[in-house]
Formats: C-alpha cells, structure tokens, sequence
C-alpha cells in the first residue's frame, strides 16, 4: 500500500492497494510503475495470528520512506516488526482523583492517521486501572500521540502526558520492537467551559453551526486539544472539559468531519476566528459570527 507522507494530503482509499508478492522464502521482488513525483511510505503486511487473540487484525505492518522526483527509486527494503504493548500510568495532579472506568486512548502522530490499520488502534483504549496503570495492546511500530481520556468528567483535564523527563503531550511519542519507556498522563482539576451563541446576523441566531476550539497555532499538531460542538435550535453551544489555555473559536454553516484540523483549510479561515483565553476553571462566554459556505457541489 502507497500513501503519501503529508498527513494532510488525501488520498484515494480506492487506489492505495500497491499489489502483491510472495514471499519466497523470506523476501519478496515488488515493482510500482507509474507513480507520480513526491513523498511517500510504502507499507507491506504479512500474516500476524497471535494478535488475532488481543481483537486487532491478524496483521502486521512494516514500512519505508522515499522520496520519488524524476528518476526512478531502486532497492528499497521493507522490514516487518511485531506490534507491541504500550504501557503506562495515570497520575492526578493538584489533589485530583481519577474516576473508575478511564481510558486512554491512542492516535497516530504521522502519516499513517490516514492508514486503516494503523487507524484502529484508535478502537483499542486502555483501561486505567485503580492503582493507575493501564495498557493498549497490538501497537504498530510508529509515531502516536495520546488523543484523549475518556470518562474524566467535566471538571478533569489531560494536562500533560510525559515519557521519561519529558514532556511528548505536543510531540508525541515512538514506539518500536525495541524497548519503550512507558508514558505517563497527568489528570488535572480545574477544566475550563466556553459558551455562548452563534449569530447570522445582529438580530438572527444560527441553529446547527458546526464550531471548533482549536488550540494556539503552536499546538496545532495536538489533538487532544480540539473540541467541537455544535449549536442548539436556539442558536446556543456549550465545551465542557477544555484544558487551561489560548485557543481561537470557529463556527461554519458547514464543514467536512474533522476539517478544523487541517492546516491548509484552516489557512482560508485563521483570521474569522475569536481569539480567548480559557483560565483554571474558568468560564467563557462568546458571541461568534456563522462562516458561510464558500463554494457548495
């Protein structure tokens, strides 16, 4: 399977499929022609049944970069690792305490968000368990970021995720056959809530708005901190549960699932969002003006 490097970039999932090769007796001789110029990753799979048990496809994944411009790319070599398990803790901090049944659940941090094996790890959250640890089994090797915790509560927060001494919550985190440090998700009390109305016009609301809280442009990468929600018949919207911090506010007419977190769409938009700062369990009310449709099919 062939896919582009640019986790923005779409790509067709009717054409991804690249072929396939046997394995004899253990590598394979692979050809793609007629592949356009840029930045790819080149995925092979090979039957995995052990983790068949764990609930995740029998499969495992290896992949290669290149970049292809105007001569072609010989020998490159795929290796096929085992998945993993990654493990970690969860700790409250300020004297929080973590409700029961919390889950941690994972994302890819690269290209691969766009792959469906690699997707599905997404399905696979890690119970918390009550003395603070929990783990996400059938990991593909590769680059993750922690997407949430699930069942917190409106006041609790994701304020950080650590391995080792530092902080990967924006960065993200590795994961290989290798040895791998566990990670750490701090819980914090104190989330903050903004609401407020969206408006068509002075005098005329606008039920149905699609809005979006995105973080600051330096923690755009981070998907944890984008909450959407949408407006009620009376034009009115409420985000519980927000982290401490400077985001800008967005309300569209209408947009594909998950646009806002595209850096080139969100380029046609910066300057129609509303700037605010959300402090320690705080709330924020704001009147937001409807984005209109630019161009409808």
């Amino acid at each position: 399977m062939l896919l582009s490097r640019d986790p923005s970039a779409p790509d067709d999932g009717g054409t991804r499929a690249a072929g396939t090769v046997p394995l004899l007796p253990t590598t394979g001789q692979f050809e793609l022609a007629n592949v356009l110029p840029g930045s790819y990753e080149l995925f092979a799979r090979v039957s995995d049944p052990p983790v068949a048990a764990l609930g995740a496809p029998a499969f495992a994944w290896g992949r290669a970069r290149f970049e292809l411009r105007d001569n072609d790319v010989a020998n490159i070599s795929i290796t096929v690792p085992p998945s993993v398990e990654v493990r970690g803790t969860a700790a409250a901090a300020g004297g929080a305490k973590i409700p029961p049944n919390t889950r941690v659940t994972l994302l890819p941090g690269d290209a691969t968000v766009k792959h469906p094996a690699y997707q599905l790890v997404f399905t696979r959250s890690g119970l918390v368990s009550p003395e603070g640890t929990f783990s996400v089994p059938a990991v593909l090797e590769g680059h993750y970021r922690v997407a949430g915790v699930a069942g917190l509560g409106p006041d609790l927060y994701l304020a950080d995720v650590r391995q080792g001494a530092m902080s990967v919550f924006d960065s993200g985190f590795s994961v290989s056959t290798r040895s791998n440090d566990p990670i750490q998700v701090v819980i914090a009390s104190g989330a903050g809530t903004v609401e407020g109305i969206v408006r068509e016009s002075a005098l005329k609301v606008f039920p149905g708005a699609n809005l979006a809280l995105v973080p600051e442009a330096s923690r755009r990468e981070n998907l944890a901190l984008y909450f959407p929600a949408t407006s009620d018949a009376s034009g009115r919207f409420v985000i519980r549960g927000v982290p401490p911090g400077d985001y800008k506010l967005f309300a569209w007419e209408s947009i594909r699932p998950f646009a806002y977190q595209n850096a080139a769409f969100m380029a046609k938009y910066e300057e129609r969002g509303r700037i605010m700062h959300v402090g320690q369990g705080g709330t924020v009310n704001a009147e937001v003006t409807i984005i209109p449709i630019v161009e409808k099919k």
